[in-house]
């Protein structure tokens, strides 16, 4: 690859940042420097060709940790690297003028692992592992922030900051949808979905009055970015979601909470719905509602993707076409020997079987679910408090909103990254809670052992 001057000079700045966070990383507490990672998650300071700035910074801070002698622990680490192993063997089998592009990808994998076992530390030092939703309740500002100014920019028209045309943000789509900081309405959708559910939690544990209209307000507003996504599959899972979550935690709430938060959730929608269709340019979710069909069961907009991805699937289907979709050949028209340009099939399922084929897929699904198997289990789990026991149940519900979600859009896309690193640390931080709870049953199970003990003596 010929590095022009401008990817030098980009190269240039990219060592320079990285030199100087590391320095700071390793100055600042773990606590603090693991946080700002995750708050910045969803936005990409500088876009470059190699891959999103975060990645760069999960890896510099990451390192730092490490150089400093900090205890991280490594969840989930043979699941990883059985995912690993079967990310590297399906791109074994792709053409060497593409290693390139799919180690770029590699790369980026990692550094999500890396997200997660910093959530997953970082849960572990906090006092309590609920309040780690502070941090993403940070995160969700961030995001509003973001969605305001494209809204108010309107439907395709960029806004470059300062004006640097690297930092150019996300514009909303030309068919009137909010993308957010994601580029992707379906991940974007997922993400307030995900939020209001973590706000619901919040709102359960709170007892101040001005902090509860501040998080029923805030679970407003991601509602009110939700609609203007337009994403039918994303409102659908909120619907499903919030059912779920009524039902898991019904000996938590009881039937009057059950029945307040129904009446609360009915309300926020329709007034967050009226305001988006009635005042912006972004209120096309029930028009789209009112026209989706179904032909043989796939849906309108994917009657396309899918059945293609399925006959590329066939070609490979035991290690697949290699960990990466979109060759960068598919947008700008260059080449590449020994690839395919296939378009994205809006299915993580479909993604994976595509990518790394039916051995790999299986393993990146024992590696997401084994976190929601353990939530499951934890759910159980003797003298835990009750606000941690809903944490855990609120874990149990984004995982399967999540994984229902994805049947219709594949998070693990390249450009995507800065989502995985999300999800990535969402699976870190539930870990960490299961951690927490077992770990305090044994503590009290040690002492009670020791009182009986003691009483016998």
């Amino acid at each position: 690859m010929t590095l022009s001057s401008a990817i030098l000079a980009q190269l240039t700045v990219i060592v320079l940042f990285a030199t100087v966070i590391f320095f700071v990383a390793y100055r600042l507490p773990q606590v603090i420097s693991s946080s700002a990672l995750l708050i910045i998650i969803p936005i990409q300071p500088v876009d470059t060709r190699f891959a999103s700035a975060n990645v760069f910074l999960t890896y510099v801070i990451f390192l730092a940790m490490l150089l400093r002698g900090e205890n991280i622990r490594l969840p989930l680490l043979p699941h990883f690297l059985v995912l690993l192993l079967c990310y590297f063997i399906s791109m074994s089998f792709v053409h060497r003028a593409l290693y390139l592009q799919h180690g770029v990808y590699m790369i980026a994998v990692i550094s999500g692992y890396m997200v997660l076992c910093l959530a997953h530390e970082l849960t572990m030092r906090l006092q309590h592992p609920g309040e780690i939703v502070n941090i993403f309740f940070a995160m969700n500002i961030v995001v509003i922030i973001y969605c305001a100014i494209q809204m108010a920019a309107g439907p395709g028209v960029k806004v470059i900051p300062f004006g640097i045309d690297e930092m150019t943000m996300i514009p909303g789509r030309d068919d009137n949808r909010l993308t957010g900081p994601f580029a992707a309405t379906g991940v974007t959708s997922e993400f307030f979905v995900i939020l209001i559910l973590l706000l619901v939690y919040r709102l359960l544990i709170t007892q101040g009055i001005w902090l509860r209209i501040g998080i029923i307000l805030l679970a407003g507003i991601n509602l009110a970015f939700l609609v203007a996504t337009g994403n039918r599959g994303g409102f659908l899972s909120l619907i499903g979601g919030a059912a779920l979550f009524l039902w898991l935690l019904r000996k938590e709430l009881g039937f009057r909470r059950v029945l307040q938060l129904t009446t609360m959730g009915i309300v926020l929608v329709s007034i967050a719905s009226a305001i988006i269709v009635n005042y912006s340019e972004f209120g096309r979710l029930f028009t789209r509602l009112e026209a989706t069909t179904l032909e043989e069961g796939i849906p309108d907009t994917r009657q396309q993707a899918w059945p293609q991805a399925w006959e590329r699937i066939k070609e490979r289907p035991i290690f697949g076409h290699g960990p990466r979709l979109m060759m960068e050949g598919g947008e700008d028209g260059m080449e590449y020997p020994g690839w395919e340009y296939m378009q994205y099939p809006h299915s993580l399922y479909l993604f994976l079987l595509a990518t790394v084929g039916i051995v790999g897929s299986i393993a990146f699904l024992i590696f997401l679910l084994t976190p929601m198997a353990r939530c499951w289990r934890a759910r159980l789990t003797p003298n835990v408090s009750v606000e941690d026991r809903a944490f855990i149940k609120t874990g149990i519900v984004i995982f399967v909103v999540v994984m229902v979600d994805q049947i219709k859009v594949e998070f693990m896309r390249i450009n995507l990254v800065d989502y995985w690193h999300f999800i990535f640390a969402l699976l870190g931080v539930f870990v960490a809670a299961c951690d927490r709870a077992r770990a305090e049953a044994k503590v009290h199970a040690f002492a009670k052992a020791n009182r009986n003990r003691a009483c016998e003596a």
